[in-house]
Parts: structure tokens; C-alpha cells; sequence
């Protein structure tokens, strides 16, 4: 119990703990003495025959020879000595080949113990099983691909966004949740706190034990027992208390709440102080030494208490984010762990063990409230509008406020579309809405606008686009905005030199984006439009407003009717285009056209009906180009070999900017007229005439796929 923490047995691995001490210093050379013996004997407990072979091996003197300087005292001139040879703090020295506690004397079943280990933990990463579900769908989707040779299947859950982007959002969105969520900031705070207690303890509690018990470096370890039992008890307890609580309200048939997780924590919260009180004063006071080692088993217990509500209410109240909300309480409580224990030694040498523990009781004594502030408020916090707003923020899969609400009666998910109606600028307005087989309300979905061409309406938008077939769109919510008809009865949108000059297709589309998100569980950064003809104008007009181009991540126009002189401007000139600033110059833009086509002209110009003038294809595309900051003039690539290999009419790609395979794409199709591209016959071209070599909807879906608002 006496023994000296800095002695060491004949036979123990040691480590030069003096730099400063010189060789001369060190025992004379000869036969070790009883007490050594008996140190040894105490400090490695080897068994009497292997301390027999060392006492024999080593009755000669254990440093070799030294020049005469280090004899009589002084340093060695021409040699590096033994002691600056262990004064590497990083090389432990055996005490020549039979130390028992060399490796290499371990018996086998040490060896073979440390052997099996690696093996286990090699073998463990080939057999254990994938639980992660983005790549069990994803490999399940590749299953079916081969075996059925249907490359339209595709995991729910697959993004086409780049590893950059993937990188970028893992290392951003943790940061943002800690310091614009309050749930987050204020339980990390509290976790963090803890957190560096318990290493402020591990770091200390070494010292104190030695100190004032005079425990030997042997035992002392043994102190460590009282945090380790406590939490070892506070694993049950709470675990089972949890459990219980959870069970109990779901068989009363109440909706889960995160909020039911943190009762546990109240209890846990108060155990903290009472172990620091306890464990400072019975030290300072040098009770017997389980006195403060059951200090530290309430520190142990209440951690576990505070842990676990922490985590599994983190992991309940962002679902989606739960990863990120761990990591940014992860990091934030490690940087507290290491920097925290700093300021144990100074601590206790200014206010003693007593008062330097009464200093951190009274810090967590202070952080009792938090379990009840969240127990009472967080549910408000979790939906407030600020919360969601926070949602949207953080990247691909953030759910608007229709998310955990139930489908409205007249829908479920892959029925029949349903026609609905919103109120915008005074009028009513129809859309046709189809909900995915896949959708679940508290999975927030992507939505795709995707708007008729003039005479059209949207039933027959839904036919040609395709967009509500799974097996170019499993997961999306489609919807088909209807448009208004003129004096002549005949529908449009906003941009037709024919469309009522009362409507406002720009305001109806910000409408419908807001009372679909109010409705459905969306991801407020995967919202897309799309349209044919007209509905292709509409959708330029719709990525040159800011407001709807803060709205919607990217756009995507086939056979674009992009008239000049409308909503305003002067006959020979396009709309007014100014894109959101926020957007710093990127509005992916997607267009298809056909050379062959006489309503809207590639060239552009007067359109086949008279009507008015559009500008050409080729100058609108490479607005957009420039708008975006790429060069307009130099496409970065041109594909003119996309159909011509599988025998099509040649087909034409132009893309701008190397983000994604293109921020600006364009397709320019020699032999289709005003049509939806497809490979087989559709309401556009029945006949099969215009033909290409590629699905339209399948483009666009794998464009929109490269893009959110926040990529």
C-alpha cells in the first residue's frame, strides 16, 4: 500500500520518467537486494520460477561498461548512455530477453488470445451484415436490374449528387444544427459539460488517490471502479425505466413523441452534483477511501442518465438528420473532453478537493432545468416555423410542415391522380396531383410542377410527360397545374401572347409550392418544373423571377415557347430576367428542341399560328449560360454522337460548366418537331414519326437529380 508509485520490480517493463538524472545516479552495479526482489516480486506477480531464471541470468551488473567520466559522475563524452537510451518516452525497455514480461515469454494462451482477437476483427468486417438502408436498397435495386434486365430500377433513397456535394453537406450540416438549433446547442452544451467531467476525473483521480490514501501505482487503478460501476448500473436502470415509460404511453395509443425520452434525464441530471459533493468532500477530508469512491459511482450514474435521453431524444427529433445532429454533439462534447481536464490540477491546488468539486457540483447543480425547459418546450421548438425553416437549410432531405400529417381521404399512395384546387390572386385554380406508391408522411419527397402546353390541359400533360409512371419517377410527388382558358376558351399560361392579362402563373406556382408543402411532406430543396411548349415558357419565366427561382432547384423546358414582347416588354424583346441573387448564378436549365419544328421555330421568330415572335433556341440557351457565368460562346462539351450509334437521327448535346455534368444542358434533335422526345409512340406523335433514341422524362428526372438549392 506504501509501495512508491515510481518504483519499479527488476522484471517490469520500464519507462525513464527523469530525463535530467544522470547515469550516475542510477544503483551501482551488482546483484539486486531482497527488497528489490520483493518489489519485483509485488509489482510484475510473476510466478517464482521465471523471477528465479531472472535473479540467475542477472547477478552481473545491468549496464554495460561506461567510460570513466559517467563512473566519477559526469556525462559521457564519446557514447550515448543507457539513460538517454530510456529516455525515450516512447520505448519501453524488457529487462533483457527472459523478463517474463517481454512478449516473447507470454504464455500461449496470451499469444493465442491476442492472435484470435485480430482474427475476429479482421474476419468481422467480411461477415458482418450491411444495415445501412440507402446501400441495401441501392444493392437490392442492382439485384433486380440483372435479373429482370429493367434498368429502370432504382433505390428510393439513391442520390445522384456528386461526392463533393455528399462531403460537403456531412461536414456543414452538423455545424449549422448546433448553432442554429437551440435543441441541439443547449443538450450538447449540457452533454459537453459532463462530458469533460468525467475526463477531468479520469484525468485526476490518479493523483488524489495517491496523494491523500497513498494508494501505489498497483491498485490504484482500482479507483476507477466507482464511475465504471455506476455507469454500468445506470446502463440498467435507465435503460429499463426508458423502455417501460415508452411502452406504457404507446399502449395507451398516444403518438410518439421525442419528449417522452427525456424524463430519465431529470433524475440522471441530479446525481451529477450529489457525486461531486460527495467525492470532494470525503477527499478533502480523507475519509476512508469508499467514501469518495461512491461519490464517483452517482458521477457515473448520472452520466449514463443524461447520456442516453441526450442521444435517443437527438436521434427521435431529427429523424432524417440524426447522424448529424449525433456528429455535431460528438465533436462538440470531444473538444470540451480534452480542453476541460486542463484545468483539474489548478482547480484543486487553489480550492482544494473540496471546494474545487463544490465548483463543478454547483455548475451542474445549475443545469438541473435543462431536461424540464425540453420535457415542456421542445415540442413547440421542434415545430416552430423557425425549426422548419432550419429543416429546409440543411440539404437534400429537409421536410416541409406537411411532413407526419396523413394523406388527405381522397389520396393514397400510386392511386389514381385526383384533381384539387388552391385559391391564388382571387380565382380558383385545378391541379391534377399524383402521390408515389413510395411515399410515407414523415419521408420528405421531391416534387415535380410539370405544366401543358397551350390548347392542352393537364390530364393530357400527365399522359405525354410521363412523370407519374414509377418507372421513370418512384419517388417524387408529380403535379400538373391546369391553365386558364382566354375568351376563346382555349388554355395557356402566363408568357402567351394570348394569356388573360388578370392571371399571374409566376404568383399561382408560389401559391401551389406553399400549400403543397403545407399538405405533403416535401424536401423544400428538391422542388422541380418542367412544361412542354407554352408550359416550357412558363417555366423560363419561372427561373428569371426571384422569387420562384429561390423556390425551385432547377428547370427543365421541352419545345419552349419563349415569346418576346410579353408581360410587358417591348415587342422585339424577351420578359425582364433576374434570377435570384442568393442563387450566385446557378439555375441549372435544361431545354429540348427539334430542328423539324414549324409551331416553334429553332431559329425562332414568327410561329407557325402568327400569334407573335420567339427568340431563337441557340441565343436562349446561351443566356442562360452566360446568366450563369459560363462562357456562352464555347460550350464545354458538344456530343453529336448520342443517337447515331443505336441508328436514330443524329442528336446534338451541348453542355456549360463541368459541375454535375452541366449546369446548362441543351439537346437539339434533328428530326423532331414540336414534340415530347420518347422512343415510342406518344400524344405528340402517334405515328412514331419523330421518334429518338431516348425517354424525355428519363432526362429530365436524371438532370433534376444532379440538383438541390443548396448544390
Amino acid at each position: 500500500m506504501n509501495q512508491s508509485k515510481d518504483d519499479h520490480g527488476s522484471g517490469s517493463p520500464r519507462r525513464s520518467t527523469s530525463p535530467s538524472v544522470p547515469i550516475a545516479e542510477e544503483k551501482p552495479t551488482g546483484a539486486h537486494s531482497v527488497s528489490d526482489v520483493q518489489k519485483s516480486e509485488e509489482h510484475n506477480e510473476k510466478s517464482l520460477e521465471a523471477q528465479s531464471q531472472y535473479e540467475e541470468k542477472h547477478t552481473e551488473s545491468p549496464v554495460r561498461d561506461l567510460p570513466a567520466d559517467v563512473e566519477k559522475g559526469g556525462q559521457p563524452t564519446d557514447a550515448i548512455s543507457v539513460s538517454e537510451e530510456q529516455d525515450d518516452a516512447f520505448i519501453v525497455f524488457w529487462d533483457g530477453p527472459d523478463d517474463p514480461a517481454n512478449p516473447q515469454n507470454w504464455p500461449a494462451k496470451a499469444k493465442w488470445g491476442n492472435v484470435l482477437t485480430g482474427v475476429v476483427a479482421f474476419g468481422g468486417a467480411f461477415i458482418m451484415r450491411e444495415t445501412y438502408p440507402p446501400i441495401i436498397l441501392q444493392r437490392r435495386a442492382k439485384r433486380l436490374r440483372n435479373e429482370t434486365g429493367n434498368d429502370k430500377y432504382r433505390s428510393k433513397l439513391q442520390t445522384a449528387d456528386s461526392a463533393k456535394t455528399l462531403f460537403m453537406r456531412a461536414i456543414i450540416r452538423p455545424m449549422k444544427m448546433l448553432f442554429r438549433s437551440p435543441i441541439v446547442f443547449f443538450l450538447t452544451l449540457f452533454m459537453s459539460i459532463v462530458y469533460g467531467y468525467l475526463y477531468l476525473l479520469f484525468t485526476t483521480i490518479t493523483e488524489v488517490f495517491e496523494s491523500t490514501y497513498q494508494w501505489s501505482a498497483g491498485i490504484v487503478g482500482l479507483a476507477f471502479l466507482g464511475i465504471g460501476v455506476g455507469m454500468f448500473v445506470g446502463l440498467g436502470i435507465f435503460g429499463a425505466v426508458s423502455d417501460a415509460a415508452l411502452k406504457k404511453k404507446a399502449a395507451g395509443g398516444q403518438p410518439m413523441k421525442p419528449e417522452w425520452r427525456l424524463p430519465p434525464m431529470l433524475p440522471g441530471a441530479m446525481m451529477i452534483p450529489i457525486g461531486f459533493f460527495w467525492y470532494g468532500w470525503s477527499a478533502e477530508k480523507a475519509i476512508h477511501w469508499i467514501m469518495p469512491i461512491i461519490g464517483t459511482g452517482f458521477v457515473g450514474l448520472g452520466l449514463i442518465g443524461t447520456f442516453m435521453p441526450i442521444q435517443t431524444y437527438l436521434v427521435d427529433a431529427f429523424t432524417l438528420y440524426a447522424a448529424s445532429a449525433v456528429a455535431a454533439n460528438m465533436v462538440a462534447r470531444s473538444l470540451v473532453g480534452a480542453i476541460l481536464p486542463l484545468a483539474g490540477r489548478p482547480l484543486y491546488e487553489k480550492l482544494g478537493l473540496g471546494w474545487g468539486n463544490s465548483l463543478l457540483g454547483f455548475i451542474a447543480l445549475a443545469m438541473i432545468p435543462t431536461p424540464l425547459i425540453f420535457m415542456r418546450y421542445g415540442e413547440y421548438l421542434r415545430t416552430s416555423p423557425k425549426f422548419k425553416s432550419l429543416a429546409a437549410s440543411l440539404g437534400k432531405r429537409g421536410g416541409s410542415s406537411g411532413c407526419r400529417k396523413p394523406l388527405p381521404s381522397n389520396h393514397s399512395p400510386g392511386g389514381i391522380s385526383q384533381t384539387e384546387k388552391i385559391t391564388s390572386g382571387g380565382r380558383s385554380r385545378d391541379y391534377l396531383i399524383h402521390i408515389p406508391a413510395s411515399y410515407t408522411p414523415d419521408t420528405p419527397v421531391p416534387l415535380i410542377l410539370s405544366f401543358h402546353g397551350r390548347t392542352k390541359d393537364a390530364a393530357e400533360q400527365e399522359q405525354l410527360s410521363q412523370f407519374s409512371n414509377p418507372a421513370y419517377n418512384p419517388n417524387a410527388i408529380a403535379v400538373y397545374p391546369q391553365g386558364v382558358a382566354n375568351s376563346k376558351g382555349t388554355r395557356q399560361f402566363s408568357g402567351d401572347p394570348d394569356a388573360p392579362a388578370s392571371i399571374n402563373d409566376i404568383l399561382f406556382t408560389s401559391d401551389l409550392i406553399a400549400s403543397l408543402s403545407s399538405t405533403y411532406c416535401l424536401d423544400p430543396t428538391r422542388i422541380y418544373a418542367t412544361g412542354k411548349s407554352n408550359g416550357g415558357g412558363l417555366v423560363g419565366l419561372l427561373a428569371c423571377d426571384p422569387s420562384t427561382s429561390r423556390q425551385i432547384a432547377a428547370f427543365a423546358a421541352v419545345s419552349g415557347a419563349f415569346y418576346l414582347g410579353v408581360l410587358g416588354a417591348p415587342l422585339d424583346q424577351a420578359p425582364a430576367c433576374n434570377p435570384c441573387p442568393s442563387r450566385k448564378g446557378k439555375i441549372p436549365f435544361l431545354e429540348f428542341h427539334g430542328l423539324q419544328d414549324t409551331t416553334i421555330p429553332y431559329a425562332g421568330g414568327e410561329n407557325a399560328s402568327k400569334r407573335g415572335s420567339t427568340i431563337g433556341i441557340a441565343d436562349y440557351m446561351n443566356g442562360w449560360a452566360a446568366r450563369n457565368g459560363l462562357d456562352a460562346d464555347t460550350p464545354t462539351t458538344v456530343d453529336d454522337t448520342l443517337c447515331t450509334q443505336q441508328g436514330f437521327p443524329p442528336v446534338t448535346a451541348y453542355t456549360w460548366g463541368d459541375e454535375n455534368g452541366g449546369l446548362v444542358r441543351h439537346y437539339k434533335i434533328s428530326n423532331l418537331d414540336h414534340d415530347w422526345p420518347s422512343s415510342a409512340p406518344n400524344d405528340d406523335d402517334q405515328d412514331g414519326k419523330y421518334e429518338t433514341c431516348f425517354e424525355g422524362a428519363e432526362k429530365i428526372m436524371e438532370f433534376f437529380g444532379k440538383w438541390t438549392l443548396d448544390s
